[in-house]
């Protein structure tokens, strides 16, 4: 495999319904136990709070998208299979080039918190001939270092892109 070439899945996401549940349920189970410190009842607080806390934690752990293909990055091109249909796109072709990093897969959030990020609000977002293309990739752990040297390499060869970053890996474009 190319040193400067990363696959990574395209994927669009989804909201179940028992994804909605989970959270609705957790949000109205901590809601609760705010205003159980009005009631004389006090044990079951800890119910409203415990229950609320892993309401939440159960509606992280389904995964919120679908796999529709691949998009692959590489010095030269990006391709984007999804299904029998395969995008080429020349980089050099390609202006206003933006990839907004969300998470990875595993990553837990800034705050402490029980849940994970699933690593699939992740984009790259640029112009091919005056038209703008979007597409979303899941990005897991033995990635990072791949998509991290695809866009050193693309510095190197002088091709412009900004990174909007929220993960806590190192891809800042003035670090690479």
């Amino acid at each position: 495999m190319d040193t400067y070439s990363i696959k990574l899945p395209l994927i669009t996401t989804k909201r179940s319904l028992k994804i909605k549940l989970f959270m609705l349920g957790g949000l109205l189970l901590l809601g609760m136990f705010l205003m159980s410190f009005f009631w004389e009842v006090h044990y079951i607080r800890m119910i409203f709070f415990f229950g609320g806390i892993i309401f939440l934690w159960i509606g992280t752990l389904f995964k919120d998208y679908n796999t529709e293909g691949i998009i692959h990055l590489n010095l030269n091109k990006i391709s984007v299979k999804a299904g029998e249909n395969l995008q080429l796109y020349n980089i050099l072709d390609l202006k206003d080039i933006k990839i907004f990093l969300a998470g990875v897969k595993g990553e837990a959030y800034p705050i402490r918190t029980i849940a994970f990020k699933q690593g699939s609000n992740n984009y790259i977002r640029f112009n091919y001939h005056e038209e703008e293309k979007v597409f979303q990739f899941l990005l897991e752990e033995p990635q990072v270092d791949l998509l991290l040297a695809v866009f050193e390499e693309w510095k190197k060869n002088g091709i412009e892109f900004a990174i909007s970053n929220l993960t806590y890996k190192r891809f800042r474009t003035n670090e690479i």
